[in-house]
């Protein structure tokens, strides 16, 4: 099933709802129109220019009018049948308007429109635009799916597309480095005590303990030595 936003229902009991929608198929139309239309007008001046060279070679203006004008309706028929049947049937149903307004053309059973049905409906566009469009407007008006009389015959009907929801941003889906966790703690100054703080292991440089009896530096070296030790050393301790 083609995922639509249209409620048939509700737009039979909601003038809004139902204006509002007409409207975009009025602007559709319109707008696939004079888009044809110019294209047609570029064509027709492009024949008006190779039917000079064609007279200039020695062919009478009016076959050479009438082949460059053959060659034109031929490309306008194309253009036509491009745009209205094969284009939508290559792209989900919608034309270039239609896919800019959300809109497109479905089966009644909601599956995709096949290539038949969009070939009955631009077969009968010409019926649909009798009367400036009003054939066309007044059957999309009083038919309860808003259908012309292409998409009566063709079982087929215009719906409104949902759009489509704006995913989260790439760099905000994925962390980015930085913000990822650590395997461990960080390791830090305070943490790892330095070698100036670290408790001496042996014996100070200061001094020695020994007995309960202090030594200093100089008493420790004289009994390395085996002289005695300075004057003051044992006037100190004396």
């Amino acid at each position: 099933m083609v995922p639509t936003v249209q409620n048939p229902a509700q737009d039979a009991t909601d003038p809004r709802a139902k204006a509002a929608f007409l409207g975009r198929r009025c602007t559709q139309i319109a707008l696939d129109a004079l888009l044809l239309w110019l294209v047609c007008m570029l064509q027709m001046l492009l024949a008006l220019v190779l039917a000079i060279p064609l007279i200039k070679f020695g062919m009478s203006p009016s076959p050479a009018f009438v082949a460059t004008f053959a060659v034109f309706f031929a490309l306008m028929i194309a253009e036509n049948w491009w745009w209205h049947v094969w284009f939508p049937y290559r792209h989900d149903g919608s034309t270039i308007v239609m896919r800019w307004l959300r809109l497109r053309v479905i089966a009644i059973d909601g599956e995709r429109a096949r290539l038949a049905q969009h070939n009955a409906r631009w077969l009968l566009v010409s019926v649909d635009a009798m009367f400036f469009g009003l054939v066309g407007l007044v059957l999309m008006i009083v038919t309860p799916q808003h259908q012309r009389l292409g998409d009566i015959v063709a079982r087929t009907h215009v719906v409104r597309v949902p759009a489509e929801p704006a995913g989260p941003a790439r760099d905000e889906a994925a962390p980015s480095p930085e913000a990822a966790p650590s395997a461990g703690p960080a390791p830090s100054d305070e943490a790892a005590p330095s070698p100036a703080a670290a408790p001496p292991t042996g014996p100070a440089q200061s001094g020695e303990v020994q007995s309960g009896e202090v030594r200093t530096d100089g008493a420790a070296a004289a009994d390395r030595t085996g002289e005695a030790p300075p004057a003051e050393v044992r006037a100190r301790f004396s």
